[in-house]
């Protein structure tokens, strides 16, 4: 398998061939939500004005939107929006875990723990839902540095489409239900995104919130 640093070089060497229509085409926009929990891995892709896609997804539009940016040299497999993803759909993985031990012993034990965990929490954030979307430039954010910079503006301009087309469908109720997370260069795409969505269908989003390259713990939240 290669790594997804490695798989983004070689994608730079790909993109260096295309034009920006194709550049845009290449980005991918992959939906994990709550409903998909029994098998972690699962995921829809959803695809720029694809009626069938947006359909097979199945998204709940009463949720939630949490769209996560990875950053230079990444995918969607890399550590930060795989990482995010999971916390954010983490209450109902760990229910699913519950559900399928077979020990009743063992499930015991994961039911207390489970129940003094969300003791911890607040109510809102465990009934929580989210439909958590993973923005996918892995194609065009490897070559060097200054070569993938000059490629934000077109993830954020197909990003902001995207969000204004689901909006149109109705898969997105309001703009106000989505936080925008990006990190590292994802963290700029960010403001492409809000400046093209404002051009667009003249809208704010509710949240966005830029993580540092250095450290998933190190953020700046608008």
């Amino acid at each position: 398998m290669i790594h997804t640093g490695g798989q983004a070089a070689i994608n730079g060497v790909i993109d260096s061939l295309k034009t920006d229509q194709q550049r845009k085409d290449s980005i991918g926009f992959h939906i994990y939500s709550n409903k998909y929990a029994k098998i972690p891995e699962k995921r829809k892709e959803i695809v720029y004005k694809d009626t069938k896609s947006l359909k097979d997804a199945q998204v709940n539009r009463d949720c939630d939107w949490k769209i996560l940016i990875h950053g230079y040299l990444q995918t969607k497999d890399a550590m930060f929006p795989q990482n995010v993803k999971n916390g954010n759909l983490r209450y109902k993985l760990f229910d699913t875990l519950i559900e399928n031990l077979g020990s009743r012993i063992v499930r015991m034990i994961f039911v207390i723990s489970a129940f003094l965990t969300r003791m911890s929490k607040t109510k809102v954030a465990s009934e929580q839902c989210w439909n958590v979307a993973v923005v996918d430039w892995g194609k065009i954010s490897g070559g060097s540095y200054l070569t993938a910079i000059g490629h934000m503006k077109l993830v954020g301009e197909r990003t902001a489409e995207i969000i204004d087309w689901l909006l149109s469908e109705g898969s997105i109720s309001n703009p106000n239900k989505i936080h925008l997370i990006g990190q590292s260069l994802g963290s700029h795409v960010n403001g492409y995104v809000a400046v093209s969505l404002m051009k667009i269908r003249g809208v704010k989003l509710g949240r966005i919130s830029g993580m540092s390259e250095f450290s998933n713990s190190a953020y700046l939240d608008l």
